[in-house]
């Protein structure tokens, strides 16, 4: 067998000031989520939560490639959360020790400050480096700088190709399609009883983002699913992983649509400006923010892609009913799951088809058939490696 790479594996648990303490402390004392705190601190919720808890628990993606980076058996994995102080610059010292640099979502995911500050560091090392963002709209300008000051060699996006090679315009870079995918180690199907016919667990999108179909969507089912003789269970919040994954089991369909934004600009300028209309009247409803003025002067793209909540309901065998889109050339419509259009004039047509029991565990199951085969996080990362490394 080849020697594993040694890899440096770079993610967040959380931000700001008090998470960059609290996780150097975690670090100074080498704790973890399975870990007894001393002196009786572990009667302290606040510091329990604070030193032990995945404060990025209820967003599975990032776990979910963590562990799948760890468990593979072509890497020798050190991984290092950069809100640990100590730990962080300690592991930047000894880069040139390692094969392959990975930052994920989590380390990249916030302002970039703390990466741009080390941007010399990355320079000096002798592997290769693999960097995946998230939020691929906003703080652009600040990710272009990361990725041209560092000569990172490879960008994985969630984004359509075409649609990134628009936005991430480097010749050091090479970009490498990295949607998310499915973890069946957590998200499987149990045999649980599904009492509920139509279910959501999230938040609906801030108008920032410039989309209201997904919002109306999940909305119409909370106020007329009843009326259609569903049981729907709408919540507006977001849950652990594991907790999520126990929803789906009892659910026999959930609702969704692509995520991202459909006014992508290389530069953010659109998020921006969205962002200073917020700040000075935060009750600004969608439709007067969203004004062909606010775009007209710009160049922008449509940034809807797959995301990690289509593949988890499919692991569960729960029938997705989404919002039409092109899920990455991933999904396909009335195959993987049940399209509703845009303007949800076919709304009671899907729900119909829905009700069919038979219609609706053939969709689930060829959607689960599909992904398995070729879309878990296992198969994300022997593919990143080929792309990186060659075959082994």
């Amino acid at each position: 067998m080849a020697e594993r790479l040694k890899t440096l594996l770079l993610d967040a648990n959380g931000s700001g000031i008090k998470t960059l303490g609290f996780t150097t402390l975690r670090g100074a004392f080498g704790l973890d989520e399975n870990s007894t705190l001393p002196f009786g601190l572990h009667r302290n919720r606040t510091i329990h939560g604070r030193l032990l808890a995945r404060q990025y628990n209820v967003y599975s993606f990032i776990d979910d490639w963590r562990e799948a980076f760890v468990q593979s058996p072509r890497l020798a994995v050190t991984a290092c959360d950069i809100n640990d102080y100590f730990g962080y610059r300690r592991q930047l010292k000894r880069i040139r020790d390692y094969d392959l640099i990975v930052l994920l979502h989590s380390a990249t995911g916030q302002h970039m400050d703390a990466l741009l500050a080390a941007e010399a560091a990355y320079q000096n090392r002798n592997g290769r480096m693999v960097v995946f963002f998230s939020n691929e709209y906003e703080f652009m300008t600040k990710k272009a700088e990361f990725i041209n000051s560092t000569g990172t060699e490879f960008v994985c996006t969630q984004l359509p190709l075409d649609v990134a090679s628009w936005i991430y315009h480097y010749d050091s870079s090479q970009l490498l399609s990295t949607s998310h995918a499915l973890n069946p180690r957590l998200y499987r199907d149990t045999g649980a009883d599904r009492d509920v016919d139509i279910g959501f667990i999230g938040s609906l999108y801030h108008r920032q983002i410039g989309d209201k179909e997904r919002t109306d969507l999940i909305m119409y089912f909370n106020d007329h699913g009843v009326g259609h003789g569903l049981a729907c269970d709408i919540r507006l919040r977001n849950v652990p992983r594991e907790t999520w994954a126990e929803f789906l089991n009892g659910c026999k369909g959930i609702v969704g649509a692509e995520s991202g934004t459909y006014y992508l600009d290389s530069k953010g300028q659109i998020m921006d400006t969205v962002r200073r209309l917020l700040l000075r009247d935060r009750d600004m409803s969608f439709d007067a923010i969203w004004t062909p003025e606010l775009t007209r002067d710009q160049e922008f793209r449509s940034g809807k892609a797959i995301s990690s909540r289509h593949f988890e309901p499919i692991g569960t065998k729960t029938c997705q009913i989404l919002v039409e889109g092109d899920y990455n050339g991933i999904l396909k419509a009335d195959e993987h799951y049940i399209a509703v259009k845009k303007d949800l004039s076919n709304i009671d047509n899907a729900i119909e088809r829905f009700k069919d029991e038979s219609y609706r565990s053939r969709i689930a199951q060829q959607a689960y058939e599909f992904v398995i085969e070729n879309h878990t996080y296992d198969h994300r990362v022997a593919t990143l490696l080929n792309q990186v490394f060659g075959t082994n």
